[in-house]
């Protein structure tokens, strides 16, 4: 039997589920997700634009676009510009040379401006604590008051950038920015711009936040906490998952043994000193269910570490290690530390520095031999401040080695080093053997001599996100002059380069904000203009071949070069 109520009901809330749809769409962090990593601001306030036209269209669009909209805040004042008592201070003032800041709100709301406040800090999920807009402390009174000891944002799931500096009302932010809904925290400790010579002591602070939020989840301790007197407080979380320690930040043995007794804790980053933790029993096979870890410290300590624990769950380590001088000995540290690694470890990362003295290159096949036998390995990363030796066959071995590896990441800072130096053609061997490759860093590409691309077929490939430092066997005189002959030996046809790696890769996220495609310089730069000229191109003429069709001629096979470029 037919119920016209219930088809009524079912197609209001198809209508509401693709008004949330599209409204989730134009959330900026969406495309923070993706596959390209990359942020672009232009692009986010034009979709805050639209999500706020959307908010004043309709009831059913109002809901979804205002929820998207207020879920993330960078500062409260956006906030507090709700209200008529707000004042917008001056540029000057957000800066640490005021000796008393100007007041944000001239006086206290009226209960209706407060209930308009109120219905939006109740959408929002992630506040960033802007510490450059800072806020005076009559504002944070009248806030006080008005809440009646309740949050201002009841909802609040994450608090980012929370930093914990002299004041006589941190009570009141404390009660304001913490409710008990909180899961994510991250505090730092930056009281540079106060002129009080003796800050309230941390710990008190610290004890008031666990008190409030004893059910945070993520905790990162950042910069500046090391001044601090202890860090004990923090024992009397039992439910977290992830703990982030600055490097700046010498744990104790009461922090080390609460995070070895954690049962939930699945992420630690820390420095860690083998001498504060060495007649530790619980230390003794201790984070046997920690999934990720981050350890900074010298090659000594972090060998301790792996040998004394228990890594058995781990599936993404990161190191970084402490200045050395002495290459082999931190060789065999990585090897030490890899040949107990567990087979379910899916990424590695490792950040040297090395002396500037030190003569001797860094092999890294020789350093990541042990990880060659883990075949579903899907990230290596490998930064360093002296040149590291690779070879063509030490790539090939690899990406052999790991035909599921999504990103491959190794950078050095010796630019000019005739070290690492890889032909152009072991870039295709890269494409083929590695299918799900998404981010490739490498140090040096020669692209001398690369055969005509001019007819090659294209790679159906997802690398989104390239990076070298293109060179030519001449590159050490830097001549990359505008009227150098392509067809001269050592000379690089800067087009037929672009062709080839357009080839292999053709969705170079080449027009993304925030990072370079190519590192940069002259050649660099032609080639990354090059690059973006090609996609231009080919979305034009494929723009043309869909009106062909449409008009029922036949589409053009012949774009090898496309119309911009030919």
């Amino acid at each position: 039997m037919y119920d016209a109520r219930s088809t009524s009901t079912y197609r209001a809330l198809m209508c509401q589920e693709i008004a949330e749809n599209v409204c989730e769409f134009l959330d900026p962090s969406y495309y923070h997700r993706g596959k390209s990593r990359h942020t672009d601001k232009y692009k986010s306030k034009e979709y805050k634009s639209t999500l706020a036209r959307l908010a004043r269209t309709c009831k059913p669009l109002s809901d979804p676009a205002l929820r998207v909209l207020w879920r993330r805040l960078d500062g409260i004042n956006d906030l507090l510009q709700l209200l008529p008592q707000y004042t917008h201070p001056k540029p000057s003032t957000y800066w640490m040379a005021e000796p008393e800041l100007p007041k944000l709100l001239s006086a206290e709301p009226d209960d209706d401006g407060w209930t308009r406040l109120q219905s939006y800090a109740i959408r929002v999920r992630q506040l960033k604590f802007c510490d450059w807009a800072r806020v005076d402390h009559s504002t944070w009174m009248i806030l006080s008051k008005r809440c009646n000891e309740a949050p201002l944002f009841p909802l609040l799931k994450r608090l980012l950038d929370f930093n914990i500096r002299s004041s006589d009302c941190e009570g009141a932010i404390v009660r304001l920015l913490f409710p008990p809904s909180l899961r994510s925290v991250t505090l730092f400790f930056d009281s540079w711009f106060e002129d009080e010579e003796d800050p309230r002591p941390f710990r008190d602070i610290l004890q008031d936040i666990v008190a409030r939020v004893p059910d945070v989840q993520h905790l990162a301790l950042g910069r500046g906490i090391g001044r601090c007197a202890s860090l004990h407080p923090i024992t009397g979380l039992q439910s977290t998952t992830s703990l982030s320690f600055a490097p700046d930040i010498s744990l104790d043995d009461v922090i080390l043994a609460h995070c070895a007794s954690l049962p939930t804790l699945r992420d630690l980053s820390c420095r860690v000193h083998a001498r504060h933790a060495t007649k530790l029993p619980s230390m003794r096979g201790a984070f046997q269910l920690l999934t990720r870890i981050s350890l900074h410290g010298s090659a000594e300590d972090i060998v301790w570490f792996f040998k004394e624990t228990s890594v058995a769950s781990l599936r993404d380590i990161l190191l970084v290690f402490d200045r050395t001088v002495d290459t082999d000995e931190l060789l065999q540290s990585i090897l030490e530390v890899l040949k107990v690694a567990p087979r379910s470890l899916r990424k590695f990362s490792m950040k040297i520095i090395i002396a500037r003295n030190s003569p001797e290159p860094i092999s890294l096949i020789e350093a990541i031999e042990p990880l060659l036998g883990l075949r579903h390995l899907q990230e290596l990363t490998a930064t360093s401040n002296h040149p590291f030796s690779l070879s063509a066959e030490d790539l090939i071995r690899m990406v052999t080695a790991w035909p599921d590896i999504h990103v491959l990441d190794i950078h050095d800072d010796r630019t000019r080093s005739a070290l690492s130096v890889l032909p152009a053609h072991v870039l295709e061997q890269v494409a083929h053997r590695c299918p799900c490759l998404e981010t490739l860093k490498l140090p040096r590409v020669d692209f001398t001599g690369l055969p005509p691309q001019a007819h090659e077929p294209v790679l159906d490939h997802d690398l989104v996100d390239l990076g070298f430092y293109p060179v030519t066997s001449s590159y050490h005189n830097d001549s990359d002059d505008e009227q150098e002959d392509s067809d001269s030996p050592g000379v690089v046809d800067w087009l037929n380069a672009a062709l080839f790696i357009d080839r292999l890769f053709p969705r170079l996220d080449s027009d993304a904000e925030g990072a370079k495609l190519i590192m940069s310089d002259k050649s660099g730069t032609k080639l990354a203009n090059l690059l973006s000229a090609l996609r231009i191109g080919r979305r034009h003429a494929e723009a043309f071949d869909r009106m062909r069709v449409d008009s029922g001629g036949e589409p053009s096979c012949d774009s090898a070069r496309p119309p911009i470029l030919s």
